[in-house]
């Protein structure tokens, strides 16, 4: 089933000397992590979620959380400071007899037994530098840390009382386990909210669960779910918006049609055309009703970001780190379900499959999908579109002044004779003419009210097609893409090939947000 998935870190003591530092002090904790394992996760299972350990694996407090962890059947994430051969130096003399624990650990994660995940801290491969680099990459996707710590201060560069002044930093909730106190635990204040669901990924849950059981079991059916109900709420809203745009405008032609030519309508036709007024303003509300109690913009916006966000998490499967995804650094407000969608595709991929048969399908299902079938086909489109009503706001916006001067001299001179005969001398006979009972109606009030009208709606209607904005940008990311494309196409190594589809994923996630963002001014 879909389920919030919770990240907590870890951070503590490695064996050594000092309070609480001894190995037989640090296995003392086993039964105190247990217990705050447990209660975080009978705490995530309140809010339908799981939690899953991030961990580096290292000799002292890390293997016996790792270990604790497995026994619970919580997924154990592993982030190693180093290259697994030099990570294996910090096991010699005394802690020889841990690497075993620790490089099944680490084999483990590598080949994704159990939900578990692998990955090598980026920077600096240096001591102390690099316990620095995992413990900051390692807060960077925590949501709790867990720290088992004996209280002392300590200046030591990627030590646990830096990484635990580090987390209070971030505002990340912070757990101590006390190794010299007997694994006396102490919570962080408050702490009774935690975790919380956000408003994102309940929309997520309600769709997974509008549509069946079955659609939450894989990432396919989650993704099938979401892109259904945003392709439906689209269609809704839209649909609606664009709907009353054009009622409101005929509406307002009928309008001015009957003020302007009533003198010269029948009265049967007079009430028709305003009762068709009514009839097409009232569609309109109910529309405008619908639209709102159905809650049909915002469901839009967030069931179609979802999608495609999941869209690349599904093209990324297997090539980017799933408790990393891209996407925090634009939207952080979507971590849970972000990071939730990702380690589901992860753990639906293919992990045996050679990194060029994943480069190719992603090249094909990816890359070819959004560049060639997505925005080389919606540009052309947009940029039309976008002229065309361009145009006919240019039009009627510079006409509509010329009209309005027309009916204020038909205003003024019209019921004049010595005035309109004086200016008959100075203007074309045309304009004279138009002074004539038939002719006065339509530019006194048909035209001047028409005009403006016109001009607006089709203001409106570039607003709400957000045709301007993809002509210009539509053009600029199939560039990119293209950039991106031939770049991948040179790749050979798997670290290439994922900075590479980083690349690609961080010109797509521009433009989700950008539209995101849009798409709210559209529901105003």
């Amino acid at each position: 089933m879909f389920k919030p998935i919770w990240i907590i870190g870890f951070t503590g003591h490695r064996p050594g000397s000092g309070p609480g530092r001894t190995p037989e002090m640090l296995g003392g904790c086993r039964p105190s992590l247990r217990e705050v394992l447990a209660r975080l996760r009978q705490r995530a299972e309140s809010q339908g979620g799981v939690i899953e350990l991030l961990t580096g694996v290292a000799a002292g407090a890390d293997l016996e959380a790792a270990e604790v962890a497995e026994e619970l059947d919580i997924p154990v994430h592993v982030i190693l400071p180093t290259p697994e051969i030099l990570f294996e130096r910090d096991f010699e003399g005394d802690l020889v007899s841990d690497w075993p624990r620790a490089k099944r650990l680490i084999q483990k994660a590598r080949g994704g037994e159990g939900g578990c995940t692998f990955r090598i801290a980026v920077g600096d491969n240096d001591p102390p530098d690099c316990y620095h680099e995992a413990n900051v990459q390692m807060l960077q996707s925590t949501d709790l840390l867990i720290a088992v710590y004996n209280g002392e201060h300590s200046e030591s560069v990627g030590g646990t009382a830096e990484t635990i002044g580090l987390a209070k930093g971030l505002d990340i909730p912070v757990v101590q386990v006390n190794p010299a106190q007997g694994g006396k635990i102490i919570w962080p204040e408050p702490f009774d909210h935690w975790p919380a669901t956000d408003g994102a990924m309940r929309e997520v849950m309600r769709v997974c669960e509008q549509a069946g059981a079955g659609s939450m079991d894989t990432a396919e059916g989650i993704f099938t779910a979401l892109d259904t109900e945003a392709t439906c709420m689209g269609k809704r809203f839209r649909g609606g918006m664009l709907g009353s745009v054009y009622l409101h405008l005929l509406a307002a032609l009928f309008a001015a049609t009957t003020a302007a030519f009533s003198s010269v309508m029948n009265h049967e036709a007079s009430e028709i055309l305003t009762g068709l007024e009514l009839f097409l303003v009232t569609v309109a509300f109910i529309i405008m009703i619908r639209a709102h109690r159905g809650d049909y913009h915002q469901r839009w916006r967030r069931t179609r970001f979802a999608t495609e966000v999941a869209r690349g998490l599904r093209a990324t499967a297997g090539l980017l780190d799933p408790i990393r995804p891209l996407v925090l650094r634009h939207a952080p407000e979507w971590r849970r379900v972000s990071l939730t969608m990702a380690l589901a595709t992860h753990r639906s991929a293919d992990r045996a499959e050679p990194i060029t048969d994943r480069k190719a399908e992603y090249l094909e299902g990816r890359i070819c999908d959004q560049a060639d079938h997505y925005f080389a086909l919606k540009q052309p489109r947009s940029l039309a579109l976008s002229k065309w009503l361009g145009g006919v706001g240019s039009v009627t916006a510079i006409t509509a002044p010329i009209f309005i001067g027309l009916a204020l001299g038909i205003k003024i001179f019209g019921g004049d004779p010595v005035a309109a005969d004086h200016f008959a001398r100075y203007v074309p006979a045309f304009v004279v003419d138009m002074f004539t009972p038939t002719v006065i109606p339509t530019f006194t009030f048909w035209f001047p009210v028409v005009l403006p009208l016109l001009a607006g709606s089709a203001t409106a209607l570039i607003v709400a097609g957000d045709v301007t904005r993809r002509a210009e940008r539509y053009k600029l990311i199939f560039g990119r893409l293209e950039h991106s494309r031939r770049l991948l196409n040179a790749t050979r190594t798997p670290g290439a090939v994922a900075r590479a589809v980083a690349e690609t994923e961080e010109i797509l996630l521009y433009e989700l947000v950008e539209w995101y963002a849009a798409a709210k001014n559209t529901g105003h």
